[in-house]
């Protein structure tokens, strides 16, 4: 670059005018910057990544000088139209731009044609690409510098835009000799997706910054970096050093034949507790690994032998990083695994792995009350709430190390559950390997026999886990049949609808529902071993009887003879479960749910039964029918009962029973107390056999 003459010195303001730099020749930004800046990869979670590029640009800039007294200032921009909080410390309106400004090498000719050429490796390690992740963030980007050449002084000033040329509005004039070089770049305009997720404290953009810049705040020549707004200030070096230095501790490892160093730091000023690895670069954090995920434990702030919390945080260097990081600066061109190809290659999971050994060695003394206070927890939540997982943790403790120590109780019971999955899987396994065990494979018979036995205390721990597991289920079936009968009439849907899906699922039979989806336990154990049953339809539509009813019983069940023959019936019972909606009071004498039950008993009478060859087998009066009307006892049903159909009060008084001579069949009321309360005492014993409250 040719140096001014004396004569365009004396001018106030000069305008530069040598060939190199007339609006014709001057450099401009040789790339699509459009198709170049669509491909930066900038997710919107990492808004704050182009202020971190301007920063580093701002410390290159400064190293360059070789200068002591480096400082870099960072102004935040805030939406002015937004109304003051009233903290008049603190200010939260959202951020809209930044100013960072240095008193580094400014943009000189060597540097303004590094700037304008895309992916250029003027400066060591560097990619490029920083200036580009402005624009992915920002509207557009202003920049004003002044730089030395020759002994003189000049100012440079342009826009950077997503335009055709990159480059506008590009001045340079004469600056006064005895002002030093400075660079200020505006980051103007945050786009809305980056801007709601930047952070609105002051002190958060600061730990943040320090967390990206932790290699040159751990140098010794770090410039002073500052922070603020109109009502805060914050010097990024002061706070690293009352928050971090002096607890710092370094250790180095090798993988195959390349070295790493690994940077241990506790971070007492951070509110957050996502501990995290930071993978860097060429001086930049490149990766930073989320260590809550790989050590479960570490999903919770930890504390020092002082009782001070503090964010645990791993800064990782090596050459070998450095030589492979990728163009865009937001990864490595490092193969995740082997995959059977990179033997001698050093792998990100490789690395990552050694980092987590690293990092929990460091962190042992730490982790110790976290896992323990952890474990206390989940013993209580098993002992109170899910006593079905004790085997599971008696014999996998070790797995409770990946289960995160705040996990809410519904998050627990899954990982529980998986855990005893994999418990009962490996145990099906260690089974059938010694059931498949032949004589020639025993050598050693104590040591067969210990395994055994060993084998079978686990199995019948899990067992009765199992059962525990079923104890549980029948508790929150009895719970949500009690609270369903606490709804009141009012509800928009009916109220033994409610009860007869929580017994069984509605317009059903036994061949379209598991086992497990059904709860006539709670009326008859009994009845859950049954034939065939159907589930509100009609009779003409069973394959198992052959009627030409239209009827809809609430629930018949059909229990097949064991054994057939001309003198036996084909059934050897048949019932019927009918539900009316609790408090009604107004049946009418022709139709009420004894007259239902009747008709129904009489309908399948009058039905035929359909043999395996399809021929009808007639159901007769030798078939014994048990019939359940589960209501509510109003006086309707007192009057009905008692003066209508001759039936007798039971002991407890909340029902009626009586034999219909006439019909073979049994018949039975059964109030909805007596059916909640019955069920909870013929299972209390087993509540309490597991220290459950009782319901």
């Amino acid at each position: 670059m040719k140096a001014l003459t004396g004569d365009s010195r004396s001018h106030r303001v000069a305008i530069r005018s040598d060939e190199r730099l007339t609006r014709e020749n001057r450099p401009m930004m040789k790339v699509d910057l459009v198709g170049r800046i669509s491909n930066i990869p900038l997710g919107v979670n990492r808004p704050l990544l182009p202020l971190f590029e301007a920063v580093i640009n701002s410390i290159h800039a400064i190293q360059a000088t070789k200068r002591k007294d480096g400082k870099i200032d960072i102004v935040v921009s805030r939406d002015e139209t937004q109304a003051l909080l009233s903290d008049k410390f603190t200010d939260l309106r959202p951020v809209i731009g930044f100013k960072v400004t240095d008193n580094g090498i400014g943009f000189d000719p060597e540097n303004f044609e590094s700037f304008s050429t895309s992916d250029t490796k003027h400066k060591p390690g560097a990619k490029g690409i920083g200036r580009f992740m402005w624009l992915k963030a920002f509207d557009h980007v202003e920049v004003a510098s002044v730089f030395a050449e020759n002994g003189s002084r000049y100012k440079r000033t342009f826009d950077f835009k997503l335009s055709s040329v990159g480059i506008e509005n590009e001045k340079v004039e004469d600056a006064p000799t005895a002002e030093e070089p400075k660079t200020e770049v505006r980051l103007v305009s945050y786009k809305p997706q980056y801007q709601k997720n930047c952070p609105k404290h002051l002190e958060l953009i600061a730990e943040r910054l320090i967390e990206h810049c932790l290699i040159y705040f751990l140098s010794n020549n770090c410039p002073t970096i500052t922070l603020t707004d109109k009502r805060s200030y914050i010097n990024l070096n002061e706070h690293f050093s009352l928050n971090v230095s002096g607890n710092i501790d370094t250790v180095k490892f090798k993988l195959k034949n390349e070295k790493f160093k690994l940077v241990h730091l506790r971070l007492y000023f951070s509110n957050e507790k996502n501990h995290q690895a930071h993978v860097c670069g060429n001086d930049r954090v490149v990766e930073s690994l989320d260590l809550g995920k790989r050590i479960p434990d570490l999903n919770a702030k930890l504390s020092d032998s002082d009782g001070k919390l503090f964010k645990y945080a791993a800064c990782v260097i090596s050459p070998y990083l450095d030589e492979n990081v990728n163009s865009q600066r937001i990864g490595f061109d490092i193969p995740k695994d082997d995959d059977g190809l990179y033997h001698d290659v050093v792998t990100l999971d490789e690395i990552d792995h050694a980092i987590v050994d690293e990092v929990k060695k460091y962190l042992v003394d730490y982790l110790k009350p976290v896992r323990q206070e952890k474990v206390d927890r989940i013993n209580r939540f098993i002992e109170t709430k899910a006593p079905q997982y004790r085997s599971t943790i008696k014999y996998m403790p070790g797995a409770l190390d990946q289960i995160a120590p705040d996990v809410s109780d519904e998050k627990l019971e899954t990982e529980l559950h998986k855990l005893k999955f994999k418990f009962n899987t490996e145990l099906k396994e260690q089974t059938q390997h010694l059931i498949n065990s032949t004589t020639n494979d025993i050598t050693n018979v104590d040591e067969y026999l210990e395994e055994y036995n060993k084998l079978l205390s686990k199995i019948s721990e899990l067992s009765t886990d199992q059962l525990a597991e079923y104890v549980l289920y029948r508790k929150s079936i009895i719970s949500l049949l009690d609270k369903s009968l606490q709804m009141k009439a009012s509800d928009k849907y009916l109220l033994e609808e409610a009860v007869h899906r929580i017994i069984f699922p509605l317009r059903k039979t036994s061949n379209e529902v598991d086992y497990e989806q059904q709860n006539l336990w709670l009326i008859d154990e009994r009845l859950s071993y049954h034939y065939f049953l159907s589930s509100d339809k009609r009779l003409d539509q069973l394959d198992v009887i052959d009627s030409d009813s239209a009827e809809r019983p609430d629930i018949v069940v059909f229990n097949k003879a064991l054994a057939y023959a001309e003198s036996q019936p084909p059934y050897s019972s048949i019932v019927i479960v009918e539900f009316k909606r609790p408090m009604r009071n107004d049946y009418k004498v022709d139709d009420n749910p004894f007259e239902q039950v009747n008709r129904y008993i009489s309908n399948i009478r009058a039905s035929n039964e359909v043999d395996s060859n399809g021929r009808p087998i007639r159901v007769d009066l030798a078939t014994p029918f048990y019939a359940y009307i589960i209501c509510d006892i109003t006086d309707k049903v007192e009057y009905l009962a008692e003066k209508e159909y001759d039936f007798t009060k039971t002991p407890d008084g909340w029902g009626y029973f009586n034999f219909k001579k006439n019909l073979n069949a049994y018949i039975e009321v059964i109030s909805y107390t007596k059916l909640v309360e019955d069920a909870k005492k013929r299972n209390r014993v087993l509540f309490e056999r597991l220290n459950l409250p009782t319901i």
